[in-house]
């Protein structure tokens, strides 16, 4: 006796199977990155965040279980074929375009609060061509800044991005932007298989993360 499966049943089938697929590249690609970077430890996916739709991401933690947390997300393949492997191609602008605008729009929407950007910025290796460019966004209160400062770069035909948001105090500005650059420098030499360069000195320390109201995180966009 044969049996024969609705056709309905059969495309969602396919398309589960497609899924799994579409996300294995994207998941061989994480399994590279180290369990350890600067003090940042990798956390078991059962006590990561969850990424945004459509990603897949392996997060780090520094300082225990209320520390700052960095997070490596890979996009789906974008519409347009042919993704360098660099950070300068039109789609990882259009990534970081977005995350700006996001920031901006939920800034926007919330009293007592002034949103900047800071100076753009790129991650490389001494004499080498930029391994991700970076943006920095700022929302300032009284006593403390919320920070997002996302990093992105082709690779493997995906988008890969490092992305820290995180609350700390106005004068430690460049150093969450040196924390930030070095973690996501090592990742990308790492997913790129390059060996680490020695380090003219030691690793920054995160500084501990400020509190920041709760209402305030809930509605914190994930774009």
């Amino acid at each position: 006796m044969r049996f024969r499966l609705p056709a309905l049943l059969l495309v969602l089938l396919t398309a589960a199977c497609a899924g799994r697929e579409a996300a294995q590249p994207r998941q061989a690609l994480l399994d590279q990155l180290p369990g350890q970077i600067n003090g940042f430890v990798a956390l078991p996916a059962e006590a990561s965040p969850a990424p945004p739709s459509g990603m897949l991401a392996r997060a780090y933690r520094a300082g225990g279980s209320n520390g700052p947390l960095i997070r490596v997300t890979v996009q789906p393949r974008p519409a347009v074929q042919g993704l360098s492997d660099s950070p300068d191609s039109l789609d990882v602008r259009a990534v970081l375009t977005a995350e700006a605008t996001a920031m901006f729009g939920f800034a926007g929407n919330l009293p007592q609060i002034r949103a900047e950007r800071g100076s753009d910025f790129s991650i490389g290796r001494r004499g080498g061509q930029p391994l991700l460019r970076c943006v920095d966004i700022r929302l300032l209160g009284q006593d403390s800044v919320l920070r997002n400062l996302t990093c992105a770069t082709g690779l493997q035909g995906q988008v890969v991005r490092v992305q820290m948001v995180t609350g700390h105090r106005p004068d430690q500005l460049e150093l969450v932007q040196r924390v930030v650059a070095e973690f996501g420098g090592k990742a990308i030499e790492s997913l790129m298989g390059l060996p680490a360069e020695p380090a003219a000195a030691p690793p920054a320390q995160p500084p501990e993360e400020q509190e920041l109201p709760p209402e305030l995180l809930r509605r914190l966009p994930r774009a």
